[in-house]
């Protein structure tokens, strides 16, 4: 009974080191490269970090204004400008840390936009 244990074990162990050799060499073969265009911001190797007018303009027109109302503005511009929440009241919410140029950071105090920051 040992002995077809021992051997069951040494199997599984060769097939594991065939395995991973297998995949340590397939992991050297490069991935094909993207055949997706570079957008035009990007055709020059820069990519832009200034929001877009709108963007600019909606964020100073939300401050000052009910949440459901700055969301409603925000809203109304066909998906070009992007929000978030990032803190309501004394709560601050997780967020990610990029950077977007067509998102606005609302933060909120008694349901009145209070800071609309863009990123």
């Amino acid at each position: 009974m040992k002995k077809i244990r021992i051997g069951a074990f040494a199997l599984l162990l060769l097939l594991f080191a065939l395995l991973v050799l297998r995949d340590g060499w397939n992991s050297n073969k490069q991935e094909p490269s993207s055949t997706t265009p570079p957008s035009s911001s990007e055709s020059n190797g820069e990519i832009s970090l200034e929001p877009t007018e709108l963007v600019l303009e909606v964020s100073q027109l939300v401050i000052g204004k009910t949440e459901a109302d700055a969301i409603a503005l925000i809203e109304s511009n066909s998906g070009e400008v992007m929000y978030r929440v990032v803190r309501r009241d004394s709560e601050n919410f997780a967020v990610t840390m990029d950077y977007r140029t067509d998102r606005i950071n609302l933060e909120i105090d008694k349901n009145i936009v209070t800071s609309a920051n863009i990123g």
